[in-house]
């Protein structure tokens, strides 16, 4: 992901800080032949543009590796991945089903995003993304990602978080609504242990 690629995924990555709310953690993960840690878990939006300007192109692709990092380093309720790659997994000690496994048990959900290229294959993207419950889109050229960074921005900052403490038991349908200026939005939840749920955004 040299050049234009690359340019175009910070310039996206950034916008996307931007949608964020200000309480939302954020760490950076880059990954060439092995995944890193560019900048961890931060509510600081400086340390997070610092990570992502630093981010080089280089080596092969350990994406599978990526999502196991990524997945194995949450410690709050709320867990999202964004994962963008412009080509297949070329050196991962992790397989496609390892980093699928990860993400389902971390209880991420992983948004691919996939710029394409000759070397694109998108296959490990639409698997880990499908097994957490996610999504993956296509960015025919650098200058698409903005967009679809931006539609993933405007649906995380929209979601709602519910907590209740229950003092019944057994199972039991219960309705939420949320109103938001002239919006309202509701849903029903059924289950005899819930104990957080988000709203449809």
């Amino acid at each position: 992901m040299v050049g234009a690629g690359l340019a175009g995924a910070k310039a996206a990555a950034n916008a996307l800080l931007d949608q964020l709310p200000a309480k939302a953690e954020v760490e950076v993960i880059g990954f060439g032949n092995q995944p890193y840690v560019a900048s961890g878990f931060t509510t600081d939006r400086a340390a997070s543009r610092t990570a992502i300007a630093g981010l080089t192109a280089s080596g092969g692709t350990a994406l599978n590796d990526a999502v196991v990092l990524a997945a194995g380093s949450f410690d709050t309720r709320r867990r999202t991945i964004v994962l963008l790659t412009d080509g297949r997994d070329t050196v991962s000690a992790s397989s496609t089903a390892d980093a699928a496994a990860a993400a389902a048990r971390s209880g991420a959900v992983v948004y691919g995003v996939v710029l394409d290229t000759p070397d694109l294959i998108a296959d490990a993207p639409a698997a880990i993304a499908a097994a957490s419950g996610g999504s993956v889109a296509k960015a025919a050229e650098p200058r698409a990602l903005a967009g679809i960074f931006d539609a993933i921005g405007s649906e995380l900052a929209a979601q709602y978080q519910v907590r209740f403490v229950a003092t019944g038991s057994g199972s039991r349908g219960f309705t939420v609504r949320v109103r938001t200026g002239g919006d309202r939005k509701s849903t029903r939840l059924n289950s005899s242990h819930v104990s957080e749920s988000r709203m449809p955004s």
